[in-house]
């Protein structure tokens, strides 16, 4: 079965993409985004050495882009600890209102590592789709 990601045309015209970001940045966001260690709920686990290999970039660019994306552009964190990468915001442009949706990302949330992330994915569920967690077998 084929893996993809869909990124939505509004990627280009988003404000702080098209104010902020240089084309490096650009680059490199549409790679968090799109990455083949990308899952349903916006958390993954990568290595620095698999972004290097994947982006191309070399091991000091990787960390120079991840403490910029999430100390000045905020829309990750990252956990050196757990080498996850947080996708901020990736629920409001990726999951609808469906309990089957939300049923898959608590399933895939299980992964998770850091406390903090977890805790984040499931606040952000029950804001998408209030009452969820309660209905959910899963937790």
């Amino acid at each position: 079965m084929g893996m993809y990601r869909n990124v939505s045309l509004y990627f280009w015209t988003d404000s702080k993409v098209d104010d902020d970001f240089t084309p490096e940045d650009k680059y490199f966001f549409l790679y968090l985004l799109t990455n083949p260690h990308t899952n349903i709920c916006g958390c993954y686990e990568v290595s620095i050495g698999a972004m290097v290999r994947e982006t191309g970039y070399n091991e000091d660019t990787i960390k120079r882009l991840l403490s910029r994306f999430e100390n000045v552009h905020k829309v990750i964190k990252y956990s050196e600890a757990t080498k996850e990468i947080l996708i901020l915001k990736w629920g409001k442009y990726n999951w609808s209102k469906s309990d089957k949706l939300a049923k898959a990302v608590i399933n895939v949330s299980h992964n998770i590592k850091n406390n903090d992330f977890y805790a984040y994915i499931l606040d952000q569920i029950d804001a998408k789709i209030p009452n969820c967690l309660a209905n959910v077998s899963a937790i």
